[in-house]
């Protein structure tokens, strides 16, 4: 009988660690960019960035969440994991050409933007989501060591990279994604070498390219709106402010990011035993579990909120130096959306819990149109105050939809 890596101590010490991993390369990144090249120039690598992870998202709601359910339901696990790296080697393909398509266009807004960084940034949409693959791949086989070891070069390695650069004078955003281009790709290689005899590619590609998105359509709409919802913001303040805008929403997000780990705490906990409440000893006990979670993680998230409320100014101070001077009103902000959002977390685990995804799709869908609605003016008339209370808006509507449909329809 297999056993999911989640439930194995040691594999979920190593799935932690993994995690960690990743978000402190992207958090000490951040960090060193600025410190190297400017908050303009970070700005517009978030920028590039969101392309990246818009590339990230449909990635994962089309091919490795499909993958997480579909693999052990499958007679021929090997045959099903070579079909499926060959529909992810399409999709990285097919993404880093929209991607330089993309950033084209977005050179008319921002001639500054060079062709180099155009072709390069393509090319780490495509690497990016593949290396993405491997590494969930090596979770879904429940070996997260491997994941993890692929993980140092993908991710460990580019702070340090970052540092080997500015000391010989060679840093740059071109040098920069040049850089991310051969870490991620000697990341694939090693990747591949290690995954290469657990695969095999008789199962024609069609067969699970049918089966993914029979699975991933829905996730796949809702993943586009809640890009949109929760980033169009962010995007527009780009043509509208400028790049430092960017870069100040961006360090005020990192610091907060920290949360992240606690969120992904939350995302393998609460669900798994509220399902198991919910089907085992019915619906009250469920609600009563829920309840009792909510409050105690709340505490947590809270204290960890004023943490970081009463110590902005040294955190700020310590990795940025003086460059969010001015914006040091995000960091507040910031703390109060995460409320909103840690909210929306909880209820979000309701409705999958009890099988009303479709709530969630309405949620993400009246909550992009509003975005889409308020952006212009909020931006024009509020300028960065105007992005802070569209992100707001938008999580304020959805928790409307859900809270609606919770407290009215069942």
């Amino acid at each position: 009988m297999r056993i999911n890596c989640i439930t194995r101590p040691s594999n979920r010490l190593w799935t932690l660690g993994d995690q960690f991993l990743v978000s402190g390369s992207n958090f000490f990144l951040s960090i060193l960019f600025v410190k190297y090249l400017g908050m303009e120039s970070y700005g517009i690598f978030s920028l590039y960035w969101m392309l990246v992870l818009f590339g990230s998202g449909i990635q994962q709601s089309l091919i490795t969440m499909p993958l997480y359910t579909l693999f052990t339901k499958n007679a021929n696990p090997k045959s099903y994991l070579g079909a499926t790296l060959k529909l992810q080697l399409l999709f990285s393909a097919i993404s880093a050409c929209a991607s330089f398509l993309i950033i084209i266009l977005i050179q008319l807004a921002y001639p500054e933007i060079k062709t180099l960084d155009a072709v390069l940034i393509s090319l780490i949409t495509g690497i990016y989501t593949l290396q993405d693959f491997l590494r969930r791949a090596f979770f879904v086989l429940e070996t997260p060591k491997k994941a993890l070891k692929i993980d140092w070069i993908g991710f460990g390695v580019l702070p340090f990279a970052l540092m080997i650069l500015n000391h010989v004078d060679l840093l740059g955003m071109s040098s920069v994604l040049m850089m991310i281009v051969f870490l991620k790709s000697i990341s694939i290689l090693l990747g591949w070498g290690i995954i290469r005899h657990q695969v095999n590619f008789e199962l024609p590609l069609n067969v699970v390219r049918r089966s993914h998105w029979v699975y991933g359509k829905f996730l796949f709409a809702s993943s586009l709106l809640q890009w949109s919802a929760g980033n169009v913001f962010i995007l527009f303040s780009a043509l509208i402010i400028g790049p430092i805008a960017i870069g100040a929403l961006r360090i005020a997000q990192n610091i907060l990011g920290v949360l992240n780990i606690f969120f992904l705490y939350l995302e393998n906990v609460i669900p798994i035993e509220g399902a198991r409440i919910y089907h085992e000893s019915g619906t009250q006990n469920f609600k009563e579990y829920i309840i009792t979670v909510s409050k105690r993680y709340a505490i947590y998230l809270v204290a960890a909120l004023l943490l970081i409320y009463i110590f902005q100014d040294n955190i700020l101070h310590l990795l940025y130096g003086s460059e969010l001077d001015g914006y040091q009103w995000l960091i507040p902000a910031f703390c109060m959306l995460y409320v909103f959002i840690f909210l929306g977390t909880i209820i979000r685990f309701i409705l999958r819990t009890i099988e009303r995804n479709n709530v969630l799709f309405y949620g993400y869908a009246i909550s992009a149109i509003v975005g889409l609605a308020c952006v212009y003016p909020l931006l024009t008339i509020c300028g960065l105050y105007g992005v802070m209370i569209g992100l707001f808006l938008t999580q304020i509507v959805s928790l409307t939809v859900y809270i609606y449909y919770l407290k009215f329809k069942l």
